[in-house]
């Protein structure tokens, strides 16, 4: 019982933390951050995005990018109730990574029992990848939100329709990452608790929410030309891939998909570009990893022993963790690509958790001394990310000086309005986005 109420106390506290400093770190607001707040603002006090559009899909940004409706809307009502400074941009997605932990608690309690839920909630609150890009204002982190509330409905509600309520949750992480577009059909398809009749309609539904996605790359080449671009297939000159044949295409993707796997991006030092971790640390904690990487043995044994073993729920996690990692693996810019790959970290919480639940069963022991792993490595990311990481990242975090770029500070400092920076708009260097 102790262990437990340890347990509890912990991932309370830790999800604390994510709510803490936001303003100062990561230190000032980037670029992306910052139109994405300005289409907010906008959205929240007319009803239009900086380019005039009236109740938005999505709206364009720089770097051939697009916000989405999920991110938009959300920060919009959020910022309305908490205001508009940088922190209040950066708590929605922190708020939105805790009840991606919520509802993953719930799920794996579904699945594995209350403790396996408990540990995997634990991870999820010490987890680099889950934290760090839990504080930075943009749409990723609802991608993760929907797809473990998908899951969870999926698997856990108790309501005859709970099926539609999965779908419709798969159809906005789709809306709200592009990355997402090519594992929500899959892990449909996938689901080890779903007959093939559901299946069937909850890919119909999935279909219809990602209608107007379909519409918006049918009639607007810029909607898709950054995905067109970093695919391996892609004709672009930067690509090293461009007069390459499919046999070395699918070989490279195979290379890049192991890239996320090596120890050096799992447990060293994360990826190389600053936004997405400190490189003080792996994408995911110390605690994570060897529970992975040593507790997989017993689970895998225990599976191959004991028929009993959950063996269709476990694939599916191996499953998930790999589709995870394939939006990143499937382009060739910077890879390996934590932010690409984000909708992994979830399943591979679940394994961790599930690893230590077997190691748990024969060496009860190794409870305490896990509690005190964590601690450990929660104290030593937060002593990095507070301190030296804030520092050494601020030049990653920077806006630009432009129409756009500007827009944020403009408007909260009362020197412009939504509609003064429209008129702007339509007459300057970005008049052709939309």
């Amino acid at each position: 019982m102790r262990f437990r109420h340890w347990l509890i106390g912990s991932v309370l506290i830790l999800n604390l933390v994510r709510f803490i400093a936001t303003d100062r770190s990561p230190a000032g607001f980037y670029v992306d951050e910052a139109v994405g707040a300005a289409h907010a603002l906008c959205l929240g006090e007319t009803g239009k995005d900086l380019f005039g559009n009236t109740l938005p899909l999505f709206s364009a940004g720089l770097g051939a990018g697009y916000y989405t409706a999920p991110y938009l809307f959300g920060e919009a009502l959020w910022t309305r109730i908490f205001g508009t400074s940088t922190a209040a941009f950066r708590t929605f997605p922190a708020f939105v990574t805790c009840l991606t932990i919520l509802f993953l608690f719930l799920w794996v309690r579904k699945k594995r029992g209350e403790e396996t839920a408990w540990i995997a909630a634990l991870l999820a609150s010490i987890s680099p990848w889950a934290f760090q890009f839990s504080r930075i204002a943009w749409d990723p982190p609802l991608s993760v939100f929907f797809i473990v509330l998908g899951l969870y409905c999926f698997e856990g509600m108790r309501w005859r329709y709970h099926w539609v309520v999965g779908a419709l949750a798969f159809g906005l992480a789709s809306v709200a990452y592009p990355g997402t577009r090519i594992l929500t059909l899959p892990l449909v398809l996938l689901l080890p608790g779903l007959d093939w009749r559901k299946k069937s309609y909850s890919m119909a539904i999935l279909f219809a929410v990602l209608a107007p996605v379909f519409w918006r790359s049918w009639v607007d080449p810029r909607f898709t030309a950054r995905a067109e671009m970093l695919v391996l297939w892609s004709s672009h000159p930067m690509s090293p891939l461009r007069d390459a044949g499919w046999i070395e295409v699918m070989w490279n993707a195979v290379l890049n998909g192991l890239k996320h796997l090596s120890p050096e991006f799992l447990l060293l030092s994360g990826d190389q570009n600053l936004r997405h971790s400190t490189r003080a640390t792996g994408m995911m904690s110390a605690p994570e990893y060897f529970l992975l990487s040593g507790g997989l043995v017993v689970l895998i044994l225990g599976m191959i022993r004991n028929k009993k073993l959950p063996r269709q729920d476990t694939l599916f996690l191996f499953a998930g963790a790999g589709l995870g990692i394939l939006p990143s693996a499937l382009t060739w810019e910077s890879v390996p690509h934590a932010l690409r790959a984000i909708a992994a970290w979830p399943f591979f919480i679940v394994l961790a958790a599930t690893a230590f639940t077997a190691l748990a069963a024969r060496v009860p022991v190794i409870r305490g001394y896990f509690l005190f792993f964590c601690t450990g490595f929660a104290i030593y990311f937060g002593n990095s990310y507070f301190g030296p990481w804030t520092e050494t990242s601020e030049p990653w975090f920077q806006t630009e000086n432009n129409t756009l770029g500007l827009a944020y500070s403009r408007l909260t400092s009362g020197v412009a309005t939504c509609e003064g920076i429209t008129e702007e708009i339509k007459f300057g260097p970005f008049r052709n986005l939309k």
